[in-house]
């Protein structure tokens, strides 16, 4: 019936109107820990944590972390120090019904033979 229609119509462009998303970039950080010169990421890796929200204010996960998401990183390839890393943080969701906001860290890793045993226990002397 066409009441039915109007109102399906509406509330679509209202829904639609009240969604979105932005982003912005955070940081560019050129390592993680100090390493010796030369020394660069070779694997590219990325982490991401989120917080999700029901009706905008209901937290159904822990905030973000970008601790969390640097070590889901770092724990991609068993990579100790990333150069070269990006966090950028995006925010998406219908605010009157669900939000997200998520923050990504990506950045080269670098292989733990490189750094020594930990980062910042390199001995200056390359494996062979």
């Amino acid at each position: 019936n066409m009441h039915s229609r109007i109102f399906f119509s509406l509330l679509t462009l209202i829904v639609l109107f009240f969604s979105g998303c932005a982003g912005r970039p955070a940081d560019i950080i050129p390592s993680t820990s100090p390493l010796p010169a030369g020394v660069r990421g070779t694997v590219e890796v990325e982490g991401s944590d989120c917080q999700y929200r029901l009706l905008g204010l209901i937290p159904l996960t822990s905030a973000q972390n970008t601790q969390e998401a640097l070590k889901e990183a770092k724990d991609e390839f068993g990579c100790d120090v990333l150069t070269d890393v990006t966090v950028d943080e995006y925010f998406t969701g219908f605010p009157l019904i669900w939000t997200s906001s998520c923050v990504y860290v990506r950045g080269l890793g670098v292989p733990p033979h490189k750094t020594g045993e930990k980062a910042g226990d390199y001995d200056g002397v390359e494996e062979k």
